[in-house]
């Protein structure tokens, strides 16, 4: 895991969180995650699933950071109906990696809001098992930097401080 990850007080916080609920090697179950149990990341919280046999993605719980920053309310909305289409594929990419490998995904991406405001998401999406094992459902902590921040669109997790897009953004599978 990327060292400055712990030091993150969002990120770090969450997966501490996240680990702590993982049931002997195994993953964290859906009722493991209590958000009254971290009410200060309850904002920066984003709980979703996999509906339609893994065909859409549906946004079961938005904190209030995260609907500030995306500009709208998410829960209990699919993916497809908030996302640009050109970034669908890569979001649903994602979600079924960390499906597959069964551990969570670190991103950063830049992108514009709905509302026009430029920011850096900083992402970190863990999976959590169903009553079969199965992963279906996802929480995710997002800490979000906004234009004129002093560390504003610097390589935190990267080696590289170079600009990035949507595209070419940094992910990275956590151990």
């Amino acid at each position: 895991m990327p060292s400055k990850l712990h030091d993150d007080p969002i990120l770090g916080a969450a997966y501490a969180y996240w680990r702590r609920k993982c049931r002997a090697g195994g993953l964290p179950l859906r009722c493991d995650i209590d958000p009254t149990e971290i009410p200060q990341l309850l904002p920066h919280l984003l709980i979703t699933e996999f509906a339609a046999d893994g065909q859409r993605l549906r946004y079961r719980l938005a904190g209030t950071a995260v609907v500030a920053a995306y500009g709208g309310e998410l829960t209990g909305k699919y993916c497809d109906e908030v996302c640009p289409p050109e970034r669908r594929a890569s979001i649903m990419a994602h979600y079924r990696l960390i499906s597959e490998q069964r551990q969570p995904l670190l991103l950063r991406h830049r992108y514009l809001s709905p509302k026009r405001v430029s920011l850096v998401c900083h992402r970190l999406v863990m999976p959590l098992a169903d009553d079969r094992d199965a992963v279906r459902q996802f929480v995710a902590a997002l800490r979000f930097e906004y234009q004129g921040e002093a560390h504003e669109w610097t390589g935190r997790w990267a080696d590289t401080t170079d600009d990035f897009t949507f595209e070419h953004a940094y992910s990275a599978l956590v151990a």
